[in-house]
């Protein structure tokens, strides 16, 4: 975890040297980060998708066989054997979580005590938001970004 560490720390300087703002410097760090991440990222939502669809097909399978346990154990078993690869792919998240955590510490042990032009009101980017407007951005963002997933399955 430490050469993953350093590596992010080199290239966090690095996009400082290139941009001149700590706080530009992170968003780029992170932003690259999640790029690299993606891949792992989307194999993790499929393995989830595909773990859905058999604990569906399960359930139904319960439903119909509710009276016979032998053959409710044997279609059951047929169809852990069929998506065993599947269940692997939920394990692909943990390889995330290295690389996640060396980014968050790479951040928290920042030496500097600057601020940046994203967030003016702030002296140092280390600093909690005394005036809550980060919090609020957040909330506000999560807010309209849930109502716009749930208009848009209503409508669909």
């Amino acid at each position: 975890m430490n050469i993953i560490f350093n590596l992010l720390n080199n290239l966090l300087h690095r996009l400082f040297n290139f941009t001149g703002d700590w706080g530009i410097s992170i968003i780029l760090l992170t932003v690259l980060v999640r790029i690299i991440l993606l891949p792992i990222s989307i194999k993790q939502k499929i393995s989830m998708a595909q773990q859905q669809t058999l604990s569906k097909k399960i359930a139904e399978l319960k439903e119909k066989y509710k009276n016979d346990k032998l053959k409710l154990e044997s279609k059951v078993e047929e169809y852990y054997s069929q998506s065993a690869k599947s269940m692997l792919g939920c394990f692909v998240g943990l390889l995330q979580l290295p690389i996640i955590s060396s980014l968050y510490f790479v951040i928290i042990r920042m030496p500097v005590e600057v601020g940046t032009i994203i967030i003016p009101w702030l002296d140092s980017i280390k600093m909690p938001d005394k005036y809550f407007i980060i919090p609020l951005l957040y909330v506000l963002t999560s807010l309209s970004r849930n109502l716009f997933l749930y208009f848009k399955t209503r409508l669909c």
